[in-house]
């Protein structure tokens, strides 16, 4: 998420507002895309968010949490579908 990379390289708080707009607003859509059988991009997404949520101090936020188990889950959906030798 581009919010979270320049939160990150500047530290202006716009972009950590812009990055938790981004993050609440997909917690409270339940966590869906139109592409809900590859969701890569959104945990990624979602990473990058909780970063910048875990910078400017909020790692331990509600959303945080909220973003965190959200991430915990795609993780497990994922690990079931890795083929194993």
């Amino acid at each position: 998420m581009a919010a979270a990379a320049r939160y990150q390289d500047t530290r202006d708080p716009r972009f950590l507002d812009f990055a938790r707009m981004l993050v609440r607003g997909f917690v409270e859509a339940g966590g869906k895309s139109k592409d809900d059988w590859n969701n890569c991009a959104l945990v990624e997404g979602m990473a990058d968010g909780l970063a910048a949520l875990r910078l400017g101090g909020e790692g331990e936020s509600a959303l945080a949490k909220e973003a965190r188990a959200w991430i915990a889950r795609e993780m497990e959906k994922t690990s079931r579908l890795l083929i194993r030798q």
